[in-house]
């Protein structure tokens, strides 16, 4: 029984940690991400470039993510 409880307590403060990052990414994305972009792998940005970060794409991925993590 304990351990049920610390794996709900780990699925809610992974799901309120990635609701933080859902809300604030895209405006980050669009404002710091070219500060920083020279600091990060070519390949990396190269793939970033090309998809662009949503709000929306990176919560699919969130939620992706917390279904392999509430599994």
């Amino acid at each position: 029984m304990k351990m049920n409880v610390w794996m709900l307590i780990f699925v809610i403060i992974f799901m309120l940690h990635k609701l933080e990052e859902i809300i604030s990414v895209e405006k980050w994305f669009q404002k710091t991400y070219p500060r920083v972009r020279n600091r990060i792998p070519s390949l990396i940005q190269q793939q970033l470039d090309q998809i662009g970060m949503t709000t929306v794409r990176f919560a699919v991925v969130v939620f992706v993510m917390s279904i392999l993590a509430s599994i």
